[in-house]
């Protein structure tokens, strides 16, 4: 199911795009720009004897593993001061799967699990993993105060990230069984990373429902991040294979086995897809095996992989994770591995492979070209920042719109259970299973035609392991019965979904429990519009429209106040790159160059959003792409 509608929705965007225009739909599918390079632009790369590089340290050595076409061949260390000229620092005696410079010590980790470290003349072990387990690129990670180590290799019933603060004593920091009795040896773990911001750390968990997922420790609680069953988000499916940090407040992750980018805002604890590839991307199962950003100019780089080996081992670059341009040419030509990547002293270190930084400008023209024709228009998310470089030589008008949003769902409709008891608790729906299965369902829900976002959270009475199964959640259109399943706990999960209402009449949404416990049901939601679950910070309940509005382009920020459906709001700026919506849930917005006074406070609605126009989001982005935002802080909501 969920592939059928990912097809017909990547065939809807095709159908809907305006040839030659300068556009990309914001907000889960992104825009994917794989044209090739254009022939003025050359790429700076050579080939090194080396991969697997760290570096530099506090004397300007760089380190790497040397290269060999066959991975069991690659087991001596290499160092080099200027990354082109390398020398044998120390040979193993079996494969080398890992580096890492951690407070000027060098790790590594070789293929039988053994974590060595240099102590000034040679490398010793200080620690085995379990057995078949041992560390590659994505399991390092670590601070000024501790050092990270995640177990991948052979799957088991375990999976363990260990920590130390000295290099030397180690202790279990996260075990996949204080959260879920794995029974199916299929568990290793994907990533581990820590926020330079604030110390919060993400480990990934892969491969097999339904433990895997992002699990996040903040504040000294772990908490777990996956949404599943979202018709075009796999996010977090098999657990991220790789982040990047565009600012204090949002996380990108990179997905396995299905291409996409995930937005984590971590005021909001909501993960949220921000491009997606498809085509042959999709079919390809093209995934992201590494990725960085560099600090230095806040180009995210990528490398993606496949596993059907389509060719499908390519550079992208972005600069708001939204719009995503591939890298290609030469040695980057998507048979070669790119991965792992590593920004050093100007260049981008990949598999056997360096390239020279682009600059910031080289990005905005390979990515952006020489910019959008006007009028552009489209909708501002709060808190989702959206590149645009626009410099004219003559004011040009930003014409901010107030909207209406709605949830369309409360505790206060006509809920049925059977099976069970039901207790309304304010904004919480209670069901006491009497004997499974339980369903709770709310018939004769009317709906007009168009596509809609479901989101909720549940909690039950017993703990999330064995003894719990997920919930069923199903919507019943006229033609067609959409849903999937909702993982349950004794902690609040969020759960959301898209489905699409092909003409206006009733649907039925139900919720089946197979567990006897009590389970407790928040943070309702259902909208068509274009908006967040949670504006200005307060989760939405019935109709609210864009309240307290502000907004920051580039450096500085505006405030706007409250605007009604249909007001507007006109700045006149001649230079724009980036442009964000602080407060205010959402707003429609038009960039043009032909805005004149006369218009007065009202845009006409066939201005705003006009598929003929050179737009940056088309008609379809607003009926398809726009409902796919919940932005759904629901543990948040229950707290």
């Amino acid at each position: 199911m969920r592939a059928k509608l990912a097809t017909i929705i990547f065939l809807l965007l095709i159908y809907a795009s305006p040839a030659g225009s300068f556009e990309y739909y914001l907000h889960g599918i992104g825009k994917v720009i794989d044209d090739p390079l254009p022939p003025s632009f050359t790429l700076s790369v050579q080939e090194l004897p080396v991969t697997y590089v760290v570096g530099p340290d506090s004397r300007g050595y760089l380190y790497g593993v040397e290269y060999k076409r066959l991975r069991h061949q690659r087991m001596r260390i290499l160092k080099s001061q200027d990354g082109e000229n390398w020398e044998v620092l120390y040979a193993h005696n079996t494969e080398v799967t890992s580096l890492y410079l951690w407070k000027d010590t060098l790790f590594f980790s070789d293929i039988k699990g053994r974590i060595f470290m240099w102590n000034g003349q040679a490398f010793e072990e200080v620690m085995r993993l379990d057995d078949g387990k041992y560390a590659i690129w994505w399991s390092w990670a670590g601070n000024e105060d501790f050092l990270l180590i995640g177990e991948y290799g052979k799957k088991s019933n375990s999976a363990k990230v260990y920590r130390t603060f000295d290099g030397r004593h180690f202790e279990v920091f996260f075990d996949i069984e204080d959260h879920y009795q794995v029974k199916d040896n299929g568990c290793h773990i994907h990533l581990v990373s820590v926020d330079p911001y604030d110390k919060i750390v993400y480990v990934g968990v892969g491969d097999n429902p339904p433990y895997r997922g992002l699990y996040i420790y903040k504040n000294g609680t772990w908490i777990f991040r996956n949404t599943n069953n979202h018709v075009i988000n796999y996010v977090m499916n098999s657990g991220p294979l790789a982040v990047t940090y565009p600012d204090e407040n949002r996380a990108f992750f990179y997905n396995d086995n299905f291409p996409q980018v995930i937005e984590y805002n971590k005021k909001k604890d909501e993960l949220k897809p921000l491009a997606t590839w498809f085509g042959e991307y999709y079919k390809a199962e093209m995934k992201f095996y590494d990725a960085l950003r560099d600090p230095e100019t806040g180009i995210h780089y990528v490398v993606s992989v496949d596993y059907h080996k389509e060719g499908m081992d390519y550079l992208w670059i972005s600069l708001d994770g939204i719009v995503w341009r591939k890298i290609s040419g030469g040695l980057i030509n998507g048979t070669n591995i790119l991965y792992p990547i590593h920004i050093a002293n100007g260049y981008l270190y990949m598999n056997n492979l360096r390239m020279k930084l682009f600059t910031r400008e080289e990005a905005l023209k390979l990515i952006y070209g020489k910019g959008p024709s006007f009028p552009v228009s489209g909708t501002l998310v709060e808190n989702r920042p959206m590149i645009l470089p626009i410099h004219t030589k003559y004011p040009i008008a930003i014409v901010i719109k107030g909207k209406k949003f709605q949830n369309i769902l409360s505790t206060k409709l006509d809920w049925k259970t059977i099976n069970g008891i039901l207790q309304r608790d304010g904004d919480i729906l209670t069901i006491f299973a009497s004997k499974p299965p339980t369903v709770l369902e709310l018939p004769g829900l009317n709906l007009k035609k168009g596509w809609y976002t479901l989101g909720m959270c549940i909690k039950s009475s017993q703990p999330w392991d064995s003894q719990i199964s997920p919930a069923h959640v199903t919507i019943y259109t006229k033609k067609d019965v959409y849903g999937g399943l909702a993982q349950v706990s004794n902690e609040w999960r969020p759960f959301y979904y898209v489905f699409y209402v092909d003409a206006e009449g009733t649907v039925k949404l139900s919720l089946l429990f197979n567990g006897t416990a009590t389970y407790s049901i928040g943070c309702l939601f259902l909208s068509s519009d274009i908006s967040t679950s949670k504006p200005n910070g307060k989760f939405l309940i019935g109709e609210s429209y864009s309240k307290n509005v502000s907004l920051r382009i580039d450096d500085r920020t505006y405030y706007i106040g409250d605007l009604r459906p249909g007001d507007t709001y006109v700045l006149h700026l001649k230079d724009l790159e980036t442009i964000e919506l602080l407060s205010g849930g959402a707003v429609d917005v038009l960039i043009t160059d032909k805005w004149e006074e006369k218009h007065g406070l009202t845009i006409p609605n066939n201005q705003m959003n006009n598929p003929d126009s050179n737009s940056i989001f088309s008609v379809i982005y607003l009926l398809l792409i726009s409902f796919i935002l919940g932005g759904y802080a629901l543990k948040q909501q229950m707290q």
